[in-house]
């Protein structure tokens, strides 16, 4: 039996159904895998929802939502749960950290078993300070994430991480407050990024946004010196083997609009330009306005495998990326697929399961009397391979796949509608 997923008339400005949004929200449903083999989109100064879409953070966790970037400091007049406010830059405060924790982030972690969410805390308080709040909310520890709970090989799957209930994952820029919490007779772990992560620096982009192209600079220097992009193990004094993750901040500083981060940030050419140039792929990808752009469907499509639109012939890199439909898109929340009418020229699979069929049509209605397409995959192709057919125009066969191409008055460059059958 195959499910069948449409996209019919796209347009760049397209948004995904409600019922498609919904399904996301479900989660991944292979949790097999180790931690450092998913991708995450994360949110650049999460509290502040004018850069965010108007949406709190409890909506960006239901629209798909896993890494949170927030900056915390100390409230020197306040004691306990209130002790840290999220701030940004302490102009602007969003209220008490611990409010965050225990009626948003807690929340939706017991509602949704089989998810982890992660903080990236930009930290301007003390030991004390953390000290206080995580003894104000002992369930916290409840969910707290433990390297030392698991091996030391690699990465624990998802399910183990679900099964352990070690689900929030906390990382510290400073160094001196990393490590374990008493809360009762469990703990709160805190971990240090720069043993953990690579980055890349998060200024490169500029600090306004802007509609001008050529005002963004796309290259990859690490964001730590001692540590370059290409470090693979976690830093020796954690004890583990682990792969490092990798967050690549994607964003402006200072301000952010809807046009600059749907049509250059979080726009799937210039998403892979910077992947591209990093050398590395991203496990969590720091964005404005999550839901412009294609940063969504890109982090799936990274986890789950997708079908990649090229604007050129033979998915020719120098030229747009069209859009990417994850694989296993039934399952999953995106706010748009950005993939625009009439562009796409040939496609590339990535994490695509033998039997899969791709079929592209010129006819938003499916009309068979207009020019269409089928490739059906012959064999399962891996997440890291990228599998090219080079045009929809031509019937071939090869190891990987077999095109039978519907002639009329051509196809390339006129795509109006796809359908996948997923066995």
């Amino acid at each position: 039996m195959h499910t069948i997923f449409s996209v019919a008339a796209l347009t760049g400005a397209s948004m995904l159904s409600l019922s498609f949004m919904q399904a996301h929200a479900a989660g991944l449903s292979d949790g097999s895998k180790p931690f450092d083999q998913y991708h995450w989109v994360t949110t650049h100064n999460s509290y502040e929802k004018i850069n965010q879409n108007l949406k709190e953070m409890p909506q960006q966790l239901s629209d798909g939502v896993r890494g949170f970037m927030l900056d915390l400091y100390t409230d020197h007049k306040q004691k306990g749960f209130n002790r840290i406010i999220v701030c940004h830059k302490s102009l602007a405060c969003y209220g008490p950290w611990g409010n965050h924790l225990k009626n948003e982030f807690i929340p939706f972690l017991k509602a949704n078993p089989a998810e982890v969410v992660t903080l990236f805390l930009e930290s301007y308080v003390t030991r004390d300070d953390l000290q206080q709040v995580f003894d104000s909310i002992p369930e916290l520890a409840d969910y707290s994430f433990d390297p030392d709970n698991f091996a030391n090989e690699q990465w624990p799957t998802l399910d183990e991480m679900a099964r352990s209930n070690n689900r929030l994952i906390l990382l510290t820029d400073r160094s001196e407050l990393e490590g374990n919490y008493a809360v009762g007779n469990k703990a709160v772990k805190v971990l240090y990024d720069q043993d953990w992560l690579v980055q890349n620096r998060w200024d490169t982009l500029g600090a306004v946004a802007t509609s001008l192209l050529a005002f963004h600079d796309f290259s990859c220097p690490t964001r730590w010196s001692d540590v370059p992009l290409n470090t693979r193990t976690v830093a020796r004094e954690t004890g583990k083997r682990w792969n490092r993750l990798f967050l690549m901040n994607q964003f402006h500083t200072a301000t952010s609009t809807t046009f600059d981060s749907g049509s250059f940030d979080n726009n799937l050419t210039y998403l892979r330009h910077r992947t591209d140039n990093c050398g590395v792929t991203p496990n969590f990808i720091g964005i404005n306005n999550y839901q412009n752009g294609d940063t969504l469907a890109y982090t799936q499509a990274l986890t789950q495998g997708g079908i990649y639109l090229w604007e050129g012939h033979g998915a020719d890199r120098t030229q747009d990326t069209v859009c990417v439909i994850p694989n296993g898109t039934q399952t999953l929340l995106l706010p748009e697929m950005g993939c625009e009418n009439d562009e796409a020229q040939s496609l590339s699979l990535s994490g695509i399961a033998k039997g899969t069929r791709i079929t592209v049509f010129d006819s938003p209605h499916a009309s068979t009397d207009d020019d269409y397409a089928t490739v059906d995959v012959k064999r399962d192709i891996g997440i890291s391979e990228h599998v090219i057919v080079h045009e929809f125009e031509r019937t071939l066969e090869t190891d990987d796949y077999r095109v039978n191409y519907f002639k009329y008055n051509g196809l390339n460059g006129k795509v109006s509608r796809v359908e996948i059958q997923v066995p």
